[in-house]
C-alpha cells in the first residue's frame, strides 16, 4: 500500500499511507514480534516524510526511527532495519550545497 502512494500527492497519497499503517497495525496486533513489519512500517513513514516539509516531515522521520528501533529490539541482528534507519536519518537532515560532503 505505501508503495502505491509514491508518486501521488495530497489526499490521494495520504489515503494510501493511512491504509498501509492500518494494515501494519493489524499485523502487529495479530503477532507483536514481527520485526519485518516494523521495518516496512518505518520505510512507509520515511516515504511519507519525503513528500512533506517542516515539522510534519520531522515527526514522520521520528516515528520511522521508532519503528526501526522496535524492529531491532525484536531482532538485534536485523541489519536491514539498521540500514533503513541510517537512510532515514540521512534523508531527515536538510542538505544544501554548503552542507553536502561525501
Amino acid at each position: 500500500m505505501s508503495r502505491l502512494a509514491i508518486g501521488k500527492s495530497g489526499d490521494e497519497a495520504h489515503k494510501f499511507f493511512q491504509s498501509a499503517y492500518k494494515k501494519y497495525a493489524a499485523a502487529i496486533e495479530i503477532k507483536s514480534d514481527l520485526n519485518e513489519t516494523f521495518n516496512k512500517w518505518g520505510l512507509a513513514l520515511t516515504y511519507q516524510a519525503l513528500i512533506k516539509e517542516g515539522d510534519e516531515a520531522d515527526t514522520l522521520f521520528a516515528k520511522a526511527g521508532e519503528k526501526f528501533a522496535t524492529a531491532i529490539e525484536i531482532k538485534p541482528n536485523y541489519y536491514e532495519a539498521v540500514v533503513n534507519w541510517g537512510k532515514t536519518l540521512f534523508h531527515s537532515y536538510p542538505v544544501n550545497a554548503d552542507t553536502y560532503y561525501i
